[in-house]
């Protein structure tokens, strides 16, 4: 059974290796035990995981040593509220320089929320909804 905390369930067959094949991923989660489950269910779906951020100003930090980097990451998997911090801001900036921003929190989909986000789960999720998320192509409105 799946801690109603927990962002999604330990991954599954439906984590193909290869399906994120290189793909750099920035995760944005204040609770170890998802950020961990995440990072898993990227990493074996071929992803590379850049670094996880507990915080607003972690994961602002790390997104902009990314996106500086000739190699940045291109993906954020992201808790709107992490440490007591709402991110909507951050997440809406990301998205808005390009990067495929998916949102992952316990709320319900925030109507201010910025229209270039690529994607909102609600927790608990499944894996594979992750992997779908993150495969899709971005469409920018």
């Amino acid at each position: 059974m799946t801690d109603p905390g927990d962002t999604f369930s330990a991954p599954q067959e439906i984590s193909p290796v290869g399906v994120l094949a290189g793909l750099r991923v920035l995760i944005a989660e204040d609770t170890w035990h998802t950020a961990t489950v995440t990072r898993q269910t990227v990493e074996r779906a071929g992803g590379i995981v850049v670094g996880v951020a507990s915080t607003l100003a972690e994961a602002e930090r790390l997104a902009e040593a990314e996106r500086l980097a000739a190699t940045g990451c291109s993906c954020v998997v992201m808790d709107l509220n992490l440490n007591g911090q709402m991110g909507h801001e951050l997440a809406g900036r990301l998205a808005r320089q390009g990067m495929k921003v998916v949102v992952v929190s316990g709320y319900t989909r925030p109507v201010d929320l910025d229209p270039q986000i690529h994607a909102f789960l609600e927790k608990p999720s499944p894996a594979d909804k992750l992997l779908q998320a993150l495969a899709a192509p971005r469409l920018v409105p």
